[in-house]
């Protein structure tokens, strides 16, 4: 097979690293970056434009991925929230929270439902029902952190990976618990990235699917997925791919080629069939950090570390006006889209309050008081005007006594206020005074 590749286009995208790129049905281009930031374009007469800067995360964005028809777009952030953001008026639809409160490091919606997983530095995945904004399903059986989940392209199948190195096979609908199978050392530095090819076959008895993978120990490899009266996942073939790190892989839509990018500044491509390199892109300065075909195949963009990114052109004699569609919508996207709609209409902010220096770790409610811990060593307490239903701070506010950060307040059934902080104590308040009951 031969393959003439070509840069057509770079843009110094972000102030900081590149974390992901993706590319939507409708030839809209995603990427994400630590600047906090995730930014959209399209690709006219072989150049980019930028068409939108989404802004809502308040630490760096670490993956960001498009619905299955184009309408909506997901970002996973180091602030534990994955916003769902409309794409043709780049308005945030919903705030998904991560339980635990820690990093969100991929999001992934399934390709056909109303489903998103998230998964991060808590070790766990979470699959969501996007619809009504409502944690469906929890899985907790690695015990490292996941950088990297896929759903199969028939939606069935959900394939998660971590830091350990290990791949593990689940059914993707909620009510299933069980992990179909698994395999303990993919690779033996951690998982970066897992994908499915977009070539599956279907029968009564066993359905199969094929799957990419690339770790920290520079390998590419290829999976057999098996499921029905056996369950099972098998390496097929791998190949050094990257000095240092593979960090990034993805499929072509058709599933002919793979695209890989590594630590050693250089993207690759190769042929599904046998691994073999097609060829290899250089220009980057820095860690190619992330790569992603368009859905035509036709379009490669690349990010990377130096803020760079770039978009490569697989055939120059191919016409990219494909790439200049506008928005289309399933029927069923456009339901849980229109729902999301209407459930961010109906919840509007009442009142900001104000007056922490830092972070605000831990809220309360207790008898129409509200009290507030932070990590500025304050405990702050708040009651509603009976009158003007304003929040308004109390005269005992704040409460000091704490030397370091309150990361918990929490009040009792008689109205106590109890308050620990990470200088390791714990203070009983009494909130009409003020005072220390005990500490």
């Amino acid at each position: 097979m031969s393959l003439n590749v070509s840069k057509i286009g770079e843009s110094d995208a972000h102030t900081s690293d590149i974390t992901s790129c993706h590319f939507s049905k409708n030839g809209i281009l995603a990427t994400s970056s630590s600047d906090q930031t995730i930014k959209l374009w399209v690709l006219k007469n072989k150049e980019l434009h930028e068409i939108a800067t989404l802004k809502g995360h308040k630490y760096g964005v670490n993956f960001c991925c498009f619905s299955p028809q184009g309408t909506l777009l997901a970002s996973a952030s180091t602030d534990s929230t994955t916003i769902i953001w409309d794409v043709k008026t780049g308005d945030n639809l919903c705030c998904l929270v991560q339980p635990s409160g820690f990093a969100v490091r991929v999001c992934q919606f399934c390709p056909q439902s109303a489903f998103l997983a998230t998964a991060g530095d808590d070790d766990l995945v979470c699959i969501w029902n996007i619809g009504e904004k409502e944690l469906v399903r929890t899985i907790r059986d690695h015990e490292a952190t996941i950088f990297s989940l896929a759903f199969s392209p028939d939606g069935n199948i959900l394939l998660t990976s971590d830091t350990v190195g290990r791949c593990k096979v689940w059914a993707a609908q909620p009510n299933h618990s069980l992990m179909l199978a698994g395999v303990e050392e993919a690779h033996d530095l951690g998982v970066n990235c897992v994908c499915f090819s977009p070539l599956h076959s279907s029968g009564v008895l066993e359905n199969a699917y094929s799957a990419a993978t690339c770790g920290n120990d520079g390998f590419l490899a290829l999976w057999k997925l098996k499921t029905g009266a056996e369950n099972t996942i098998s390496l097929d073939r791998r190949v050094f791919a990257h000095d240092g790190s593979a960090m990034c892989v993805d499929f072509a839509a058709d599933g002919v080629l793979i695209a890989s990018s590594g630590g050693d500044k250089v993207v690759k491509i190769w042929a599904a069939e046998d691994l073999a390199c097609l060829s290899i892109l250089e220009g980057h300065e820095r860690y190619v950090t992330t790569c992603a075909f368009s859905m035509s195949g036709l379009v490669l963009a690349t990010g990377s570390s130096d803020r760079i990114l770039k978009v490569w052109i697989l055939d120059k004699n191919k016409n990219l006006s494909n790439h200049q569609d506008n928005v289309s919508s399933s029927r069923s996207e456009s339901y849980f889209q229109l729902k999301l709609v209407n459930k961010r209409q109906q919840n509007k902010v009442i009142q900001t309050l104000t007056g922490h220096s830092s972070d605000v770790n831990s809220c309360h409610f207790h008898a129409g008081i509200l009290a507030t811990g932070s990590a500025d060593a304050t405990v702050r307490l708040w009651k509603e005007d009976k009158t003007s239903k304003v929040f308004q701070e109390t005269a005992v506010s704040p409460l000091q006594g704490h030397s370091y950060s309150v990361y918990s307040v929490h009040f009792s059934s008689d109205g106590s206020l109890v308050s620990a902080s990470l200088d390791g104590s714990l203070i009983l308040w009494n909130v009409n005074t003020g005072e220390k009951i005990k500490t």
